[in-house]
């Protein structure tokens, strides 16, 4: 503060507080977080029609609400001019008014329900491995604020698939695995709803092989393996559009029609949003190559990865007049490793290699 009792400003004409300003004079923050998160879970052996097999099912529903109201105001701020009155008093210079206080608030909140429903099956036979899961699942999440009049913001969204896993290990040596999904989403046109993604991986432990136990018995593990995939997405956009398969429209410019002297004008409707129902899933391919090794009593261990990801039909939107859809490509690749000395310290190690857009 000024001798006088003035609040002093400084810096350019739209940084004019200082810190103790900022810190106590102007204004506070209320902010209310709820939240809500709630699981039940129901587990079942079924070793009374084959060993091995369990059913799982959850449900969960969890709400998340959250308010703030920002209670703002400022002083009245002043500076000091380079030279003082003839008596020596500061000669002040006024820089912003005061502003008395003033208020905004705002709140968002969402509501989220699932449900899973699981078999699985876990089985060994002497030498062989064998393991299943097939699951059902469903979800539904709705923002309970800041929908505005946008009925389509102010609607579930949902998604419904299948998917299944199985497994095949022989020895501890060799292994293979299947996944597969089937999922779909409210947000695209009927007959393109639902996607199928399948997924493959095999792995090859060569430490497991007889001769290399016999002569290196110092490697504990070094597996070989290799997966290729696909996964789908249903994000549409930088801001999640909804529904891209249905047009909007919104109010245009007047049109006169009238005899000459008069006039009459009616407001038309135009387009906000070509539709296109040939919008479907986004698309990740994912390509992998990889080494898990642990050696020497596992005082040594590391994996390394090549990987290749390739998404096909990003949404995008056209530059001038006409629909939207999928378009774009993009691919991701690179190098991932990691090791870890068990007798000192070694940090984890990665390095992401190449990104392209097409």
């Amino acid at each position: 503060m000024y001798s006088n009792g003035y609040v002093p400003a400084y810096g350019s004409e739209n940084d004019q507080l200082n810190p103790w300003v900022a810190a106590t004079q102007t204004g506070y923050q209320e902010t209310w977080n709820n939240k809500l998160q709630a699981n039940a879970t129901l587990e079942q052996s079924l070793n009374f029609i084959t060993k091995g097999l369990k059913f799982i099912g959850r449900y969960g529903f969890d709400t998340n609400n959250y308010q703030w109201i920002n209670r703002k105001k400022f002083p009245e701020m002043w500076r000091a001019e380079q030279n003082r009155a003839s008596d020596g008093s500061l000669v002040m210079k006024k820089i912003k008014d005061e502003q008395l206080m003033t208020q905004e608030s705002s709140s968002n909140g969402n509501r989220k329900e699932y449900l899973e429903a699981e078999l699985h099956y876990d089985r060994t036979f002497g030498d062989h491995i064998v393991g299943a899961v097939f699951k059902y699942s469903q979800d539904k999440t709705i923002d309970t604020s800041q929908n505005g009049n946008d009925i389509m913001q102010g609607i579930d969204k949902r998604h419904q698939g299948l998917a299944g896993r199985f497994t095949y290990g022989w020895k501890y040596r060799y292994f293979f695995d299947f996944n597969f999904g089937y999922n779909g989403s409210e947000n695209f046109a009927p007959g393109h709803q639902y996607g199928f993604f399948p997924a493959y991986s095999a792995a090859w432990n060569i430490a497991e092989e007889p001769i290399i136990k016999k002569h290196l018995k110092w490697m504990n593990m070094f597996k070989l393996r290799y997966s290729y995939g696909k996964v789908g997405n249903d994000v549409v956009g930088d801001n999640d559009q909804r529904f891209p398969y249905l047009s909007t429209f919104g109010a245009s410019g007047g049109f006169n029609y009238a005899d000459i002297g008069q006039k009459y004008e009616f407001t038309g409707l135009s387009y906000t949003h070509y539709a296109t129902t040939a919008v479907t899933w986004e698309i990740a391919t994912k390509h992998d190559i990889g080494i898990d090794f642990s050696l020497w009593d596992d005082k040594f261990t590391g994996t390394i990865d090549y990987f290749h990801e390739q998404r096909d039909g990003i949404y995008g939107a056209r530059n001038g007049e006409g629909a939207v859809g999928r378009a774009g490509r993009d691919y991701v690749r690179g190098f991932d490793h990691r090791r870890e000395v068990i007798s000192g310290f070694m940090p984890h190690l990665r390095h992401i290699g190449t990104e392209k857009h097409v």
